[in-house]
């Protein structure tokens, strides 16, 4: 394998292919092969995380603390588990299963970003899912913006860009979710 000299305490090994996933014997020789080292270094192979969808797929820039939840495979319990949203913005995930981690979206990026998993907070999964990230519009008009407290109001909500649109499945009325229904380019 390669080998790299880092300082007088520091090398860096990169690991060859294993057969399968396991725990192996990691040790270092510094004569070319003929002694090793004997501390018993354990070294594991895991199977490598897999994304395959976010939940929600869409968020709005600014808001924090929004809470995306990874689907996927081969998710493990590990001290470096980590969301990568695009190529560098990275954070703290949080086990659910081995098919679900949670972490938080970035709240100062907009745009579409692939969302990847790392288990070692070095290597991401190659698999990656989509999350896009939107500015709330400022021309957003709520028709009509009281109604009885018995509620059954349908209220329209209008000034929303088609992707905020695509991703309306619900509408909060003070911590009371209904369905919203999306028609004519307008949420109601």
């Amino acid at each position: 394998g390669d080998v790299r000299f880092v300082s007088t305490t520091m090398i860096e090994c990169v690991t060859p292919a294993a057969l399968s996933p396991g725990t192996v014997a990691m040790e270092v020789s510094v004569d070319g092969g003929i002694t090793f080292t004997s501390e018993e270094h354990s070294y594991l192979y895991e199977t490598g995380a897999l994304v395959e969808s976010v939940r929600p797929s869409r968020g709005f820039m600014g808001e924090e603390g929004q809470t995306v939840t990874v689907v996927g495979q081969h998710f493990e319990p590990t001290q470096e588990l980590r969301c990568r949203f695009g190529l560098s913005w990275t954070v703290r995930a949080l086990l659910v299963s081995s098919s679900l981690v949670a972490c938080n979206a970035p709240a100062g990026e907009s745009g579409s970003m692939l969302v990847s998993v790392s288990l070692n907070g070095v290597d991401y999964s190659p698999s990656t899912a989509r999350y896009v990230s939107s500015a709330p519009s400022s021309a957003l008009a709520l028709v009509p913006s009281l109604g009885p407290k018995s509620g059954g109001t349908t209220v329209r909500l209008t000034g929303l860009t088609g992707i905020e649109i695509e991703a309306v499945r619900e509408c909060v009325f003070d911590g009371q979710s209904v369905s919203a229904l999306v028609s004519d380019g307008e949420v109601m």
